[in-house]
């Protein structure tokens, strides 16, 4: 008699969703700390001083992901319709400014092996100068990805809190956040945040997290290009189902540096204590002769472990090009199979935007490490997309994109490969190209 976990109930597909929101003007080193993640955008690109933009669009999707069933190939593909729209808005004050960002469609699918649902993507960020010394920033994220998805921030931080459950169809999150900065000097300054978040799947017993995260930070800068800083960080994490809870302390040491070219890097490197404990409940198929009966694994836990966090951006940033790179090892909160867990990224893009058209590019790796139940393997995921546009005439153009994304193996059940091909049309009221994100 054997177990199989009984989580694999929909299929495992993933799509590079990003908000479509435009960056704000950037913030000297000074006044961030490692986790102040300002909303990003690559139709910023397009988009100069204050805008409204909003788009519609209509595509043909394909998705092809091969399974090995009873030994045999099988291609689980189908064909669907996407259709949707979205809006960005940004408006720059005299000591501040404001960002919008929506995206919205819905994906019918002629296969029953996907079913059918929505993408959603809602980002609002508002900066403020109150004084001469003290300004503050709050920014809400929240979304939908169906059959999976990667968010990506301007930074990575030490906490990672968006994480697609390979199992689920839908994967939910919402986030929010509140960073207070005091310049205390024109060299030294100081960034206190907070900040909230939980994520939710709609598979069966997966288990989703709510958590809340607080940091100071203190940073000095050196020279014009130049900061040094260190952050101290506590997070708060817990599971549904009663499967526990989780807190982390990170300590990191911060420096970054502007180059002349409009590269920018830094680097941050420290430790990480986490303490968990709970009890998790698995759902799994008793396997007894040619009989699977349902039933449940319950495994009680409670660890403390230390790992080091580390964390490496390069950005460069032209005027109708950008390029980033970030990787390293974090904490994430959980995936609704995994709870707290260490995190060891790869991830970038590429864009180049034209007069009239953008092409851009990007991709990601992750490894998850359990440090709460005893997990006896690890789990890693790959991903890679691929973004073209056209502006056929004012208002209206083409768009084609390429997903790609790899699942690893969960014990008996293999890893899995999947790709994604969209094409068709779109409608800008300011002749913006759609982007990877």
């Amino acid at each position: 008699m054997r177990f199989v976990v009984a989580l694999l109930a929909a299929p495992l597909f993933t799509c590079r969703l990003f908000a479509q929101v435009p960056a704000p003007p950037p913030t000297t080193t000074s006044d961030q700390s490692p986790s102040a993640n300002p909303i990003t955008s690559l139709a910023s690109e397009f988009l100069d001083h204050d805008f409204f933009n909003y788009f519609l669009f209509a595509n043909g999707v394909y998705d092809s992901q091969p399974l090995t069933v009873g030994g045999r190939n099988v291609n689980q593909g189908g064909w669907g319709f996407d259709g949707g729209g979205g809006a960005d808005a940004f408006k720059q004050f005299r000591d501040g400014f404001i960002s919008f960002g929506y995206r919205g469609d819905y994906r019918d699918y002629s296969s029953s092996f996907y079913p059918s649902g929505t993408d959603q993507s809602l980002s609002f960020a508002y900066q403020k100068r109150l004084n001469r010394r003290w300004s503050f920033t709050v920014n809400a994220n929240a979304g939908i990805f169906l059959y999976g998805g990667t968010y990506f921030a301007a930074q990575p931080s030490e906490v990672d809190y968006v994480q697609p459950n390979p199992f689920s169809s839908e994967s939910k999150f919402l986030a929010g956040g509140l960073a207070l900065s005091y310049r205390q000097t024109r060299r030294l300054s100081y960034v206190f945040t907070g900040n909230f978040f939980l994520n939710r799947y709609n598979i069966a017993g997966s288990i989703g997290a709510t958590g809340l995260t607080g940091s100071a930070s203190a940073l000095y800068r050196l020279t014009g290009p130049t900061t040094v800083g260190g952050t101290y960080s506590h997070s708060y994490f817990t599971y549904q189902l009663g499967a526990g809870q989780a807190q982390a302390d990170t300590f990191v040491g911060t420096i970054s540096h502007s180059f002349h070219d409009r590269w920018s890097a830094s680097v941050s490197a420290g430790v990480t204590r986490t303490d968990t404990n709970g009890t998790i409940t698995v759902p799994v198929l008793v396997e007894e002769g040619s009989n699977l009966i349902p039933g449940y694994a319950v495994g009680h836990y409670s660890r403390v472990s230390t790992f080091p966090s580390v964390i490496a951006n390069v950005t460069r940033t032209m005027r109708r090009s950008s390029i980033n790179v970030s990787g390293g090892q974090n904490i994430a909160s959980g995936n609704g199979v995994y709870l707290a867990s260490e995190n060891r990224f790869l991830n970038g893009y590429y864009s180049y935007s034209m007069r009239h058209s953008n092409l851009s590019f990007g991709g990601g790796m992750s490894h998850l490490t359990s440090v709460a139940n005893a997990v006896s393997y690890t789990y890693s995921s790959g991903s890679f997309s691929g973004s073209y546009a056209y502006n056929l005439m004012r208002h209206l153009g083409l768009n084609f994109r390429y997903d790609y994304v790899r699942y690893g193996s969960f014990g008996s059940v293999h890893d899995v490969t999947d790709n994604r091909l969209t094409f068709g049309v779109y409608f800008s009221s300011k002749s913006v190209p759609l982007t990877l994100f």
